[in-house]
């Protein structure tokens, strides 16, 4: 197996448990939306914070090497076959859009509508951290580019 082949999966299992995590914590705060407070069990707010964070950084290490007007996964593939070049793309933009939407799901439904869940506010609070990193990667915005030329 190739290298990008097991990273490839391990990515996608590391997805995957952050997507379940993000289910199942958004299931304990629509059940409890009457209770002043709920907690998730340890696993979970494990598997949403830590897996989260690594899934989070993935997607801004893509982003960030990914050249202007091409498509996130165009580096990890590059000397592929056609066949294989296509897959990496469209895995790597399915996987962005996976976190994307997850993320969405926790700042707008754990976040936003129901704060009863601690864990899941500060989850929110830590994507809306990455997702302004990546956006960062993307757009390839440095802080220097803040800076003005006088100072």
């Amino acid at each position: 197996m190739s290298r990008l082949t097991i990273g490839g999966v391990l990515a996608v299992v590391l997805l995957g448990l952050f997507a379940y995590a993000v289910v199942v914590a958004l299931q304990v705060a629509s059940n409890c939306a009457s209770q002043n407070t709920c907690v998730l069990s340890d696993s979970i707010a494990f598997l949403l914070q830590t897996i989260g964070a690594l899934v989070s950084a993935v997607v801004i290490s893509e982003l960030a090497v990914t050249p202007p007007k091409d498509a996130p996964g165009t580096l990890r593939a590059a000397g592929y076959s056609d066949k294989a070049k296509l897959a990496v793309k469209i895995l790597t933009t399915l996987y962005i859009l996976v976190w994307l939407i997850s993320g969405l799901f926790i700042v707008v439904l754990g976040w936003v509508r129901n704060t009863t869940v601690p864990q899941l506010v500060s989850a929110a609070k830590e994507w809306i951290g990455f997702a302004i990193g990546a956006a960062y990667a993307y757009f390839g915005i440095s802080p220097e580019d803040h800076v003005s030329s006088g100072q």
